[in-house]
């Protein structure tokens, strides 16, 4: 299959155009999420001055807070996520099925 692709001029530019529109998607998703995360960053540095506390400092306890979470317990979490998904799937999937 990758041969016909590659030899075929027509699939080749097929190819081509496929992958330049997922890769175009992944980077618009990924804009928006980095726009929607900057704009609640400066949501909560407007909080922070607005309450009178220091930002810089409320910044470097969230920063140590993100440091010091613990990775196996979110993949632990993850995991438990993950099959939990898995199994309605499969739920879901034997309901149609029948």
């Amino acid at each position: 299959m990758v041969d016909s692709i590659l030899n075929d001029p027509n699939f080749f530019i097929v190819a081509i155009i496929l992958a330049f529109l997922i890769g175009f998607a992944v980077i618009k998703k990924l804009f928006k999420i980095v726009l929607v995360l900057l704009v609640v960053f400066m949501a909560y540095i407007g909080y922070l001055v607005y309450t009178g506390e220091d930002p810089d400092e409320a910044i470097r306890d969230t920063i140590k807070e993100i440091r010091d979470t613990d990775l196996e317990k979110v993949k632990k979490e993850a995991e438990k996520a993950i099959d939990k998904t898995a199994k309605e799937i499969k739920k879901r999937a034997k309901k149609k099925i029948n």
